[in-house]
């Protein structure tokens, strides 16, 4: 972990956290932290606005799962996930609740699976992992307190993928296109 330097804060961000593709657990908690300051932050009012995640994933698994059940239990507001059109046959059951029971949740498909996946926290940080094809092993970097250029950076990216992305409904979840093993 980097912690405050004046050259590389100037240009991304207060906390640079580098992740190695061997390392998931501790990806995945440090996006649980975020989640769980932010919700704190809120709690004690120094943060006013609604609490709000933005997520381009690869397809929709488990692993985006748990991110996005964290943030539904920690009171986000908005959720918007934009996903490839294929995912794993054993997660449309849970796709299918997940979507049935938050309506606060955006679920958005785009026609040909990204390969930038990224999760913006509040406006204020981010979640990068490296480019990768599906089945790549990939590192990542998360940034506490992301520069606002940065920030406007991926927030420009997600509109455009907004653009191109269909909303789906909680039926056609379940006649998604599955990866065949």
């Amino acid at each position: 972990m980097y912690k405050y330097n004046p050259h590389s804060s100037r240009n991304y961000g207060d906390e640079i956290v580098l992740f190695h593709s061997k390392d998931r657990y501790k990806r995945k908690t440090w996006r649980y932290s975020v989640i769980e300051d932010l919700k704190n932050l809120k709690d004690r009012g120094k943060i006013t606005e609604k609490l709000e995640l933005k997520a381009v994933v690869g397809e929709f698994d488990e692993g985006a799962q748990e991110i996005i059940k964290h943030a539904i239990n920690h009171n986000f507001e908005s959720i918007t996930i934009i996903s490839g059109p294929k995912i794993f046959c054993e997660d449309k059951n849970e796709i299918h609740t997940i979507l049935t029971s938050h309506k606060f949740l955006k679920y958005l498909i785009l026609p040909v699976r990204p390969t930038k996946h990224y999760m913006i926290f509040n406006k204020k940080h981010l979640f990068i992992e490296k480019i990768h094809r599906h089945n790549e092993k990939r590192g990542a970097t998360g940034i506490k307190n992301a520069q606002l250029e940065l920030i406007q950076f991926y927030e420009q990216a997600f509109l455009k993928l907004l653009q191109y992305a269909e909303p789906t409904s909680k039926k056609s979840t379940l006649n998604q296109q599955c990866y065949i093993n």
